[in-house]
């Protein structure tokens, strides 16, 4: 994301990074940096390979991840980390990445 510094489109890019996860789906994110859903899908798309949704899956399966590799169980990992039970945490790592979340600990 470093290298995302320098021009306007760049610094939405960042404020979508750093907000999709808080603002309360697609349409909260889109309000809240003032633009339209399309326009949000097509800058996300652009700055990241995917719609705004897919970043917010990635990065909560990734948080959701590193809180795994500290040791913790895979039950509370999926309760901290918004998912509904760990067969919903599963389901979402497999569908992501294609491996089981114990494959991708190991």
């Amino acid at each position: 994301m470093a290298e995302l510094m320098g021009t306007p489109a760049d610094r939405l890019a960042q404020q979508v990074f750093r907000r999709v996860r808080t603002e309360g789906g697609v349409a909260g994110l889109a309000r809240g940096l003032g633009i339209s859903e399309r326009q949000l899908h097509r800058r996300c798309l652009a700055a990241f390979g995917y719609g705004p949704k897919m970043l917010d899956r990635v990065l909560r399966m990734n948080a959701a991840l590193d809180r795994a590799r500290t040791g913790r169980a895979l039950a509370e990992v999926a309760a901290v980390s918004g998912y509904a039970d760990q067969a919903h945490f599963t389901r979402e790592v497999k569908a992501l990445t294609g491996l089981a979340p114990k494959t991708l600990l190991a």
